[in-house]
């Protein structure tokens, strides 16, 4: 009886350490995407005020 729940424990402790680095990993990606978004906003606006000096 006790090496069937040894079993599942270790079982369950593998699938909660997966979930847990999926999510992780799926919450920098998010981080990163947004950062690099607005980024290349700032860049953008920064590139049209300089359009409009040079005009």
């Amino acid at each position: 009886m006790e090496s069937g729940l040894e079993g599942v424990s270790e079982r369950w402790l593998l699938l909660h350490n997966a979930l847990h680095d999926a999510v992780t990993r799926m919450a920098v990606m998010m981080v990163m995407m947004l950062w690099a978004g607005f980024g290349g906003r700032k860049r953008q606006g920064d590139d049209r005020s300089a359009d409009e000096r040079r005009a």
